[in-house]
């Protein structure tokens, strides 16, 4: 309508045409950032939830050794309160770690070895009050670059506590069975002396009478 008005008119029609286009292209752009942006989300909270639904305590380290992430079993597993956690000072968080195991010195040394390396690293832990936990760690790879690591801890009390049940079961099962071994040796070194000894005995009462 404006172009048909007259020459003057134009060049203000191409510059809302080219305004209402830019602006389409603008709010398609802004759509598909939104969108983009929603799928960013949703992957973040389906990585936070399968974090928290593992039975591993898992934390996240950068090269460096920084705590970058973690669920809330790895807190619980090393009885690490919220502030501390949410304070994100490494130094209050390792202590509240190294006040649970029972050789502190020999848990950081351990640390140290698996950032020198690039493998994977697996061991057990012994804590002060009694508990057993399995300590495995791997190289983190992130967009093709590796950089820090994956570190999990799982609670495998119970299962050292079967182990431990089992062990003494099977080890009175063979000390009874040996025992019994030796009763059915017993009872037959009996039953041999007792082959040999019975005609002794009864020849010498034959003696005793011829004598008598």
């Amino acid at each position: 309508e404006l172009g048909s008005a007259g020459e003057e008119f134009d060049r203000l029609s191409e510059l809302l045409s080219d305004f209402f286009r830019q602006n389409r292209t603008l709010e398609a752009e802004i759509g598909e950032r939104r969108l983009a942006e929603d799928a960013v989300r949703d992957r973040e909270r389906l990585l936070n939830a399968t974090l928290e639904s593992t039975a591993d305590g898992i934390l996240v380290a950068s090269g460096d050794g920084r705590a970058t992430h973690f669920n809330a079993k790895f807190l619980d597993m090393w009885g690490i309160p919220d502030d501390v956690a949410k304070s994100g000072d490494d130094d209050r968080i390792i202590g509240c770690a190294l006040s649970q195991v029972d050789n502190p010195s020999a848990f950081v040394a351990r640390i140290m070895d698996v950032y020198g390396s690039d493998g994977e690293s697996f061991d057990t832990i012994e804590l002060k009050d009694g508990r057993m936990v399995e300590r495995y760690s791997s190289r983190l790879t992130y967009e093709g670059k590796e950089g820090g690591r994956v570190w999990c801890f799982r609670d495998v009390t119970e299962r050292h506590k079967a182990e431990a049940a089992r062990r003494e079961l099977q080890e009175s099962l063979e000390r009874a069975q040996r025992m019994e071994s030796l009763g059915l040796l017993a009872g037959g070194v009996a039953h041999d002396l007792n082959n040999i000894l019975g005609p002794i005995v009864g020849y010498s009462e034959l003696l005793e009478r011829e004598v008598n």
